[in-house]
């Protein structure tokens, strides 16, 4: 997710209250009362947004063999890091 503003502060969040997610996954949640750094990582966000590329479900299907394959490679050794 990405961060949420509000009331001049921001949250970086991505957190899961169970097992799996606190102690496996190692998820955090932070909350930065602080405008000037809220802004500054809503800049950045939305500059990450203009280097990204879009993928549409349509073109996530269509991936090949090696894409998947790798993907599934990528899975396992990040369960392991």
């Amino acid at each position: 997710m990405g961060p949420s503003r509000g009331c001049g502060k921001i949250s970086g969040r991505h957190s899961n209250f169970d097992n799996r997610s606190l102690v496996l996954n190692e998820e955090v949640a932070l909350m930065v009362p602080d405008a000037g750094f809220g802004r500054d990582m809503n800049a950045m966000f939305l500059d990450d947004l203009q280097h990204a590329t879009e993928i549409t479900p349509e073109e996530f299907r269509r991936r090949s063999w090696s894409e998947h394959v790798l993907e599934r490679g990528a899975n396992v050794i990040a369960r392991v890091l």
